[in-house]
């Protein structure tokens, strides 16, 4: 149904929500969305027609509002090309593993006297992940287990640990070389600030 006639005001001065019956709000809603449809292309056809008559001098078109450009300006934030910025990513040495200057090369472990569940899933994952060696733990501490990673030219290390005999939650680190350098304390640490647990349910079949 055309709604003629529009009257600006008139259609912002409408409340509808003070009609109880509700087929009847319905109906007003509809008409109320109906006119503000035909305010807003009759508005987009007279700045069209000014446009046109005017050529070249015609003003520039309204950019839409989005969140970044109603954003309000934060001090702080980093600009992306900020020249401190680029430079400290540069000199940071984890910059040749993000800007995939090596091939990553992955140790997969578990913890302690693992389950045959769990080595069945770690070999399975072997086969997943590219690149990957499956090793066992050795009662070895994970500061070991990741300068004995290193000596040997991993650059990222996996755990599997157990919960209740059956594989639980999946610990992989950026880079291995990060723990050396960056934790001095206990393993849980590590795990907590430069891993993330994911949990996995594992059922023989």
């Amino acid at each position: 149904m055309e709604v003629e006639n529009v009257d600006d005001a008139h259609v912002h001065k409408r409340n509808i929500s003070q009609i109880k019956n509700k087929k009847r709000r319905l109906e007003e809603y509809l008409k109320l969305k109906r006119a503000k449809q035909k305010l807003k292309r009759q508005a987009q056809k007279k700045r069209r027609k000014e446009a046109e008559a005017l050529g070249e001098n015609a003003p520039p078109k309204r950019e839409p509002r989005t969140i970044e450009n109603t954003r309000e300006p934060d001090d702080t934030m980093v600009q992306a090309d900020d020249e401190e910025v680029q430079l400290d990513e540069a000199m940071d040495e984890m910059a040749a593993y993000f800007r995939k200057e090596y091939v990553p090369k992955v140790l997969l472990t578990t913890s302690d006297n693992p389950h045959s569940r769990t080595i069945k899933f770690c070999r399975e994952l072997k086969q997943s992940i590219p690149n990957t060696d499956f090793r066992w733990r050795n009662r070895s501490r994970i500061k070991k287990t990741v300068e004995h990673a290193i000596a040997r030219g991993y650059s990222d290390i996996a755990v599997i640990n157990e919960d209740r005999r059956h594989p639980s939650e999946f610990h992989f680190n950026i880079a291995c070389t990060y723990f050396v350098h960056k934790c001095a304390a206990t393993s849980a640490r590590f795990w907590h600030h430069f891993s993330f647990p994911c949990f996995l349910h594992f059922h023989d079949h």
